[in-house]
């Protein structure tokens, strides 16, 4: 496994288990789906960046 791949891995545990953590019993809905709201954003960023070429 890639250094790469580990921290990929590593920032997904360590956000889950912050946010299991830090946000209400009763808000964890509202913020499971702020969470893939973002998650979605960067991932189409990421795709319109590696189209364009923007990044060498």
């Amino acid at each position: 496994m890639t250094i790469d791949r580990i921290i990929l891995i590593s920032i997904w545990v360590v956000s889950t288990v912050l946010m299991v953590i830090a946000t209400p019993r009763n808000r964890i809905r509202e913020a499971m789906v702020i969470f893939m709201f973002k998650q979605v954003l960067t991932w189409m960023l990421g795709i319109i960046v590696v189209e364009y070429k923007l990044l060498e």
